[in-house]
């Protein structure tokens, strides 16, 4: 006689058989980061910052430009979370080699294209004094800091994991912030022949560091994920892109020496304090976003994995296509009205790019391992003949 199956086992055979939820948040936010550096570099290449800025309905751009500017803050957070527990090992820094392959390509086609598209002249010396200085793929400054904050990882990881609670993590975050993004940016008065910096700004290029710890802190004591958190997260973003709104109107008001173009003086950077509250609070609304779909989880996780990638490649797209969508529309007016047609599109085929760059890179990858795994067992059997 078949036993009978109670509800309670029925439902846990259920639960058993359905996907399991992944948090794809960090794949999403990497994706949305990749995607704002198209969308800062259509301010960059479209005349925006030679325009007059003289009306109040000229916040809006100013707004969504600021939004865009925390593409490499929003990076640089992400590797924070996803590195926060790496330690000191020979497999850790083979992790390097993917970025400096990737790199390295991208260096070739960035160089190809400024000779055939620029007419740029390259001797062999100037070709490797190009990758050596990060030159050759123009956009390939973040590469340096990637390299860089990998070499420092696992002993930032040692500080930051060795304090003994919470409260001690936090206050090592809330010091490297306030000595970098704070310290380089915050200033009482807004002119600037008598405003007060009130924080000593000598490890203001450090930023980077802020940025990751930020990272390894939500890691390590994430917020609860409930509506209430992500109401506030939401209004802290809404206020921190509207100060630099209306901060960067303002100073753009009294820019008369560049005929009151764009201005911001002191948050025209990516490690200024409301840049990085700003990007701080677009990853808090995302980064534990879970799906169930493995078609979606497949499809993020795919495109999250090449975007290095489509940052480097998008160079050949922003200075090649610009000309045209320019000389299209004259008027600043009908760029930015237009702007989705010339970002989707460089953004589409960089990723695209990018992808099979990434693919070839895993084939290579794969056949490597598999013509090593070869010659160890080739040796191994040797060795027990030679044994025998």
């Amino acid at each position: 006689m078949e036993k009978e199956i109670t509800t309670e086992e029925a439902k846990a055979v259920l639960i058993a058989a359905a996907p399991k939820k992944r948090f794809v948040g960090i794949d999403i936010v990497k994706i949305l980061a990749v995607f704002l550096v198209i969308c800062i570099h259509f301010f960059l290449y479209n005349g925006f910052y030679q325009e007059t800025i003289d009306e109040p309905v000229e916040m809006i751009p100013i707004s969504l430009r600021w939004f865009a500017y925390c593409c490499v803050p929003l990076f640089m957070i992400t590797t924070g979370y996803l590195m926060k527990n790496k330690t000191l090992s020979k497999k850790y820094y083979t992790g390097l080699i993917k970025i400096i392959v990737i790199y390295l390509i991208m260096s070739v086609a960035c160089a190809v294209f400024d000779h055939l598209h620029f007419q740029k002249e390259f001797t062999a010396w100037t070709f490797i004094r190009g990758l050596f200085m990060f030159s050759n793929a123009p956009y390939s400054w973040y590469v340096k800091y990637q390299i860089c904050i990998m070499l420092l990882i696992p002993f930032i990881n040692l500080a930051f994991n060795g304090l003994k609670n919470k409260r001690q993590q936090l206050t090592l975050v809330v010091t490297a912030v306030a000595l970098t993004a704070f310290a380089r940016s915050f200033f009482i008065g807004f002119d600037r022949d008598t405003q007060i910096q009130i924080l000593p700004n000598y490890f203001d290029a450090s930023y980077g560091i802020a940025y990751y710890l930020a990272g390894a802190y939500i890691r390590e004591n994430p917020p609860k994920r409930c509506l209430s958190n992500k109401l506030i997260f939401l209004a802290g973003l809404v206020l921190s892109i509207g100060w630099c709104t209306v901060t960067s109107y303002y100073d753009s008001s009294l820019n008369a020496d560049n005929m009151f173009t764009f201005a911001s003086w002191h948050y025209n950077d990516y490690g200024a304090w409301p840049v990085f509250l700003s990007s701080l609070f677009i990853f808090l609304l995302l980064f534990d976003i879970s799906s169930n779909n493995r078609v979606v989880i497949r499809i993020l996780s795919t495109l999250s994995e090449a975007t290095l990638g489509c940052y480097l490649f998008s160079y050949i797209l922003d200075n090649s296509r610009y000309a045209d969508f320019n000389g299209k529309y004259p008027e600043m007016t009908d760029r930015l009205i237009h702007g989705p047609e010339i970002i989707l599109v460089n953004f589409a085929a960089s990723m695209g790019a990018a992808l099979v760059i990434h693919n070839l890179y895993k084939l290579a990858e794969w056949l490597i391992k598999k013509i090593c795994s070869r010659r160890k067992l080739q040796e191994t059997q040797e060795n027990q003949e030679q044994t025998i």
